[in-house]
Protein backbone atom coordinates (compact mmCIF):
# COMPACT_ATOMS: atom_id res chain seq x y z
CA UNK A 1 0.00 0.00 0.00
CA UNK A 2 1.79 3.37 -1.29
CA UNK A 3 0.90 6.58 1.20
CA UNK A 4 1.10 9.44 -0.72
CA UNK A 5 1.43 12.92 1.28
CA UNK A 6 -1.03 16.10 0.73
CA UNK A 7 0.39 19.50 0.03
CA UNK A 8 -0.63 22.75 -0.38
CA UNK A 9 -0.97 24.32 -4.09
CA UNK A 10 -1.64 27.58 -2.19
CA UNK A 11 -0.17 29.19 0.50
CA UNK A 12 -2.52 29.75 3.21
CA UNK A 13 -3.71 33.68 3.10
CA UNK A 14 -4.05 35.09 6.92
CA UNK A 15 -7.78 36.44 6.82
CA UNK A 16 -8.65 39.98 7.73
CA UNK A 17 -9.37 40.76 11.25
CA UNK A 18 -12.73 42.27 9.86
CA UNK A 19 -14.07 39.46 8.38
CA UNK A 20 -16.10 36.99 10.59
CA UNK A 21 -15.06 33.40 10.61
CA UNK A 22 -19.24 32.05 11.18
CA UNK A 23 -21.43 33.94 9.16
CA UNK A 24 -24.73 33.63 10.14
CA UNK A 25 -26.91 35.87 7.25
CA UNK A 26 -29.26 33.42 5.58
CA UNK A 27 -29.43 35.54 2.27
CA UNK A 28 -26.58 37.34 0.20
CA UNK A 29 -26.22 40.96 0.37
CA UNK A 30 -25.40 43.18 -2.16
CA UNK A 31 -23.95 46.74 -2.32
CA UNK A 32 -26.27 49.40 -2.84
CA UNK A 33 -26.07 53.45 -2.76
CA UNK A 34 -28.72 55.80 -1.95
CA UNK A 35 -30.26 57.69 0.49
CA UNK A 36 -33.90 57.02 1.68
CA UNK A 37 -35.55 58.77 4.79
CA UNK A 38 -37.06 56.18 7.82
CA UNK A 39 -39.71 56.39 10.40
CA UNK A 40 -37.76 55.16 13.72
CA UNK A 41 -40.08 54.83 16.77
CA UNK A 42 -38.64 56.76 19.87
CA UNK A 43 -38.30 54.81 23.25
CA UNK A 44 -39.99 55.15 26.26
CA UNK A 45 -43.37 56.12 24.63
CA UNK A 46 -45.34 53.22 25.64
CA UNK A 47 -48.74 54.90 25.74
CA UNK A 48 -48.14 55.82 22.13
CA UNK A 49 -46.30 55.62 19.26
CA UNK A 50 -43.86 58.89 18.71
CA UNK A 51 -42.15 58.50 15.36
CA UNK A 52 -38.75 60.20 14.29
CA UNK A 53 -37.75 61.04 10.93
CA UNK A 54 -34.32 60.21 10.12
CA UNK A 55 -32.36 59.79 6.77
CA UNK A 56 -30.24 56.67 6.22
CA UNK A 57 -27.22 56.10 3.67
CA UNK A 58 -27.92 52.54 2.29
CA UNK A 59 -25.06 49.90 2.20
CA UNK A 60 -25.91 47.02 1.29
CA UNK A 61 -28.98 44.96 0.91
CA UNK A 62 -30.43 41.40 1.34
CA UNK A 63 -33.91 39.36 1.20
CA UNK A 64 -34.11 39.40 5.03
CA UNK A 65 -32.39 42.94 5.49
CA UNK A 66 -30.59 45.88 4.80
CA UNK A 67 -27.08 47.54 6.01
CA UNK A 68 -27.19 51.91 6.64
CA UNK A 69 -25.03 54.36 7.47
CA UNK A 70 -26.60 57.30 9.93
CA UNK A 71 -25.64 59.93 11.84
CA UNK A 72 -27.30 59.34 14.84
CA UNK A 73 -26.88 56.48 16.78
CA UNK A 74 -30.42 53.72 17.10
CA UNK A 75 -31.07 51.34 19.85
CA UNK A 76 -31.25 47.57 18.99
CA UNK A 77 -34.48 46.58 18.68
CA UNK A 78 -35.65 49.55 17.57
CA UNK A 79 -38.76 49.44 15.17
CA UNK A 80 -38.00 51.41 12.06
CA UNK A 81 -39.82 51.86 8.64
CA UNK A 82 -37.77 52.78 5.72
CA UNK A 83 -39.65 54.83 2.58
CA UNK A 84 -37.64 53.25 -0.81
CA UNK A 85 -39.22 56.06 -3.08
CA UNK A 86 -40.38 55.22 -6.79
CA UNK A 87 -37.26 54.11 -9.37
CA UNK A 88 -38.03 54.44 -13.20
CA UNK A 89 -41.21 52.43 -13.72
CA UNK A 90 -41.10 50.66 -10.39
CA UNK A 91 -43.21 51.99 -7.33
CA UNK A 92 -41.76 52.46 -4.23
CA UNK A 93 -42.30 50.35 -1.10
CA UNK A 94 -41.98 50.74 2.59
CA UNK A 95 -40.18 48.16 4.46
CA UNK A 96 -40.22 47.36 8.28
CA UNK A 97 -38.06 45.87 10.65
CA UNK A 98 -36.21 45.93 13.80
CA UNK A 99 -32.44 47.21 14.30
CA UNK A 100 -30.23 44.28 15.25
CA UNK A 101 -27.20 46.17 16.10
CA UNK A 102 -25.45 49.78 15.75
CA UNK A 103 -21.77 50.45 15.57
CA UNK A 104 -19.88 53.90 16.00
CA UNK A 105 -18.01 54.38 12.50
CA UNK A 106 -14.09 54.51 12.48
CA UNK A 107 -14.30 58.18 11.78
CA UNK A 108 -16.47 58.93 14.46
CA UNK A 109 -19.07 60.68 12.53
CA UNK A 110 -21.73 58.02 12.01
CA UNK A 111 -22.82 54.93 13.03
CA UNK A 112 -23.18 51.64 10.90
CA UNK A 113 -26.86 50.18 11.36
CA UNK A 114 -27.78 46.98 10.43
CA UNK A 115 -31.66 46.11 9.99
CA UNK A 116 -33.68 42.67 9.74
CA UNK A 117 -36.88 43.48 8.11
CA UNK A 118 -40.30 41.87 9.65
CA UNK A 119 -40.97 38.46 7.36
CA UNK A 120 -44.39 40.27 6.42
CA UNK A 121 -42.41 43.49 4.59
CA UNK A 122 -39.71 41.58 3.04
CA UNK A 123 -39.87 42.90 -0.60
Amino acid sequence: MTTIALKLTEPIREQAEDILTLERRRSLRRPTFGQVTALRDMPGHETAVIRKICSLKLSDISDTGVGVICDEAIEPDTTITILFPPHGPDGGFNATGQVVRCMPRPDGQAHRIGIRFNERSAA
